[in-house]
């Protein structure tokens, strides 16, 4: 059998240059004063997306959101485009989710077509009438 004493000397005890940077910590801690240390572009890209969901989280359930087709198509705000998708095809599939992708229906609404219907059978051109149901697009 073993007697085993530890002894746990202070890591900067007798080391002059560690209780300078001991008393110059201190000093600088107890004065009060800040100095802000710019953040990196990451880090500021990362924090602006961080406030402006936590903005956005705040204000979806508002009276000003609760009616839009956005709030309509995810109530609860969980809603993510699929990662790896181009700019391009994000646009298109946003616009298929808030129904304004430019279809007859969709000019007619916003006031610069005469008519909602399909040019080829007459139905009203929504998306769901391209994607599913028109005998002109069903080739394609």
């Amino acid at each position: 059998m073993h007697d085993i004493t530890f002894q746990w000397p202070p890591g900067h005890f007798g080391i002059d240059g560690n209780q300078h940077a001991d008393n110059s910590a201190r000093n600088a801690y107890e004065s009060g004063v800040k100095e802000a240390i710019p953040l990196s572009r990451i880090d500021a890209a990362s924090k602006i997306r961080s406030l402006a969901r936590d903005v956005m989280h705040s204000m979806w359930n508002t009276s000003g959101f609760l009616h839009t087709r956005l709030h309509r198509l995810d109530p609860s705000f969980q809603l993510q485009v699929p990662l790896g998708l181009s700019r391009s095809e994000t646009t298109v599939l946003g616009r298929l989710w808030l129904d304004v992708s430019f279809t007859n229906s969709f000019a007619h609404r916003i006031g610069i077509a005469d008519s909602a219907a399909c040019d080829h059978c007459g139905s009203e051109e929504s998306i769901a009438h391209v994607l599913c149901y028109s005998p002109h697009y069903s080739s394609q």
